[in-house]
């Protein structure tokens, strides 16, 4: 049975493939964009039929056109910019200033009319509009040279094939609308209560030493400014000897300044020793603050320092730390007689009134998260649960686990212990979306998102924007418009298909 089923499968696609043979191959322009087969035909201005010809090609490489020398090289130019169209004027086949033009040409593609001015630029016309894709339409130039009017046409047809609806029923194609829908859904999530970002801090060793003692304990509540340990460290007291060095040599540079910047006032002494004496002042000045920086960033303040004196050598090695912020101490690393070393950490205090329960989102959950929606937050295995909202969605993707970090905020922090595991379901924005498509239709092509339009028994490449989505359906921003038929089922026959000319597309 399931060769037989796959033997039709094959027959069927290479029914459906077969079937697509009205398909005319791609557009040309600038930059070697080839195309083959198309049409151009020039309006005479006595009536007859126009006469299907070979479009000769203009030093562009852009399709030339010709009537009572008035020439017109139209090109698709695209080059480090959005597809614009770009017209060579010529006389005689001489460059025309393209000042004496007056050009406009008409797109006609399947449902929709696209109208393009032009104004000059350089040494050709610029059209006012992006030629967006796909370029596949039939082009009517209509020109105006010296009070003579022109018209020329050409077909560029792409990315386009035909199918009766025998074709398309053996084929299985689905065949919708474009049209509104609510998009919505839910996402479950799981992760942990933590403590809140910038809740908590981490009290390192600023030097190495020996605890003299720790007299703070483990989920012990502490405010900002108290002391919760006094380390001894032989590196801290040569540190605060230098700053009282420092300090006294300010003190006689600043006296020798003094008394030399006066006698070269009364024009006792020479200028070059008051200088020197300056100098000297502002090598001192500078070697203090240094000195001074050095204990700051060990956490002495200004009492402390203007109390440091050499006449108490064994208050140089001490140093208290105090709590750099009020709240819990939730890790304690040390104990009197420990050594320890510059940035250990010793211990971490927490404000435990602000928990937030962090959740790990792949790449596809995190679509459509967003602070403020509203989450409802479970213990894994337990009874507790609470109402939340989404705080913060981080921006990056874990290197290890390839997923993104979403923050939640608890409405009763207090019903939680930071380490606990949580799952979390989170209500993503239920809003109407005016154009929408099934979520099969959507196919790859090229570097776009592409739905198969349908018009009548024709079928067309149609790159689209896509915005909000769930599980089913996706919004159309750009590309589509409402009440539009397209394929949705079975669309990658049709991919299969007009992927063939793809090779020989030079875009």
């Amino acid at each position: 049975m399931k060769i037989a089923s796959s033997f039709f499968a094959g027959l069927l696609a290479v029914f459906l493939l077969s079937a697509c043979g009205q398909r005319q191959e791609e557009h040309a322009g600038e930059h070697g964009h080839e195309a083959h087969g198309h049409e151009a035909h020039g309006h005479e201005e006595n009536g007859h039929e126009p006469v299907a010809q070979e479009i000769p090609r203009g030093p562009h490489k852009g399709r030339l056109f010709e009537q009572d020398g008035m020439g017109l090289e139209v090109t698709i130019f695209e080059d480090g910019v959005e597809p614009e169209f770009r017209v060579y004027p010529t006389l005689n086949d001489k460059p025309l200033d393209p000042k004496a033009i007056n050009l406009t040409i008409t797109l006609e593609r399947l449902g929709a009319t696209q109208i393009i001015r032009f104004s000059p630029k350089n040494d050709y016309l610029l059209g006012d509009q992006v030629v967006y894709e796909p370029h596949s339409f039939s082009v009517m130039l209509a020109a105006r040279y010296q009070q003579k009017d022109y018209a020329f046409n050409y077909d560029q047809i792409e990315w386009r094939v035909v199918l009766t609806p025998e074709q398309v029923k053996a084929a299985g194609l689905e065949i919708l609308k474009t049209g509104p829908a609510v998009l919505a859904d839910e996402v479950e999530l799981q992760g942990e209560i933590r403590v809140a970002p910038n809740s908590e801090t981490v009290v390192l060793a600023p030097v190495a030493g020996v605890v003299i003692s720790a007299p703070v304990s483990l989920g012990q509540s502490v405010k900002a400014g108290e002391v919760m340990a006094t380390l001894e460290s032989r590196e801290l007291a040569d540190i605060k000897r230098n700053y009282l060095e420092a300090r006294e040599r300010l003190r006689l540079a600043e006296s020798t300044y003094q008394r030399e910047a006066m006698l070269w006032k009364e024009k006792i002494s020479a200028e070059q020793d008051y200088l020197a004496a300056r100098s000297a002042k502002a090598e001192a000045d500078i070697n203090l603050a240094s000195s001074r920086a050095g204990l700051m960033a060990f956490g002495l303040g200004d009492g402390e320092l203007r109390a440091l004196s050499l006449d108490q050598p064994g208050n140089l090695a001490r140093l208290v730390l105090r709590a750099p912020r009020s709240g819990r101490v939730t890790t304690r690393a040390l104990a009197p007689g420990q050594r320890v070393t510059p940035d250990s950490a010793l211990f971490t205090i927490a404000d435990l009134d602000q928990l937030v329960a962090v959740l790990s989102a792949t790449p596809a959950q995190l679509e459509g998260l967003k602070p403020g929606q509203v989450a409802t937050v479970a213990q894994v295995n337990g009874p507790v649960s609470s109402k939340g909202r989404v705080q913060i969605v981080s921006p990056q993707l874990s290197e290890a686990s390839r997923a993104a970090s979403i923050y939640v905020s608890l409405d009763n922090p207090a019903t939680w212990k930071p380490g606990q595991f949580v799952k979390a379901r989170i209500t993503r924005t239920e809003t109407p979306a005016a154009v929408t498509v099934s979520n099969e239709s959507l196919q790859s092509f090229r570097d776009w998102t592409v739905v198969y339009a349908k018009y009548g028994d024709q079928f067309e490449v149609r790159p689209v924007r896509t915005g909000r989505r769930d599980a089913h359906r996706s919004e159309i921003l750009e590309g589509l418009s409402a009440g539009q038929e397209y394929v949705g089922k079975n669309s990658f026959l049709l991919k299969a298909d007009i992927g063939k000319s793809e090779a020989a597309h030079d875009h």
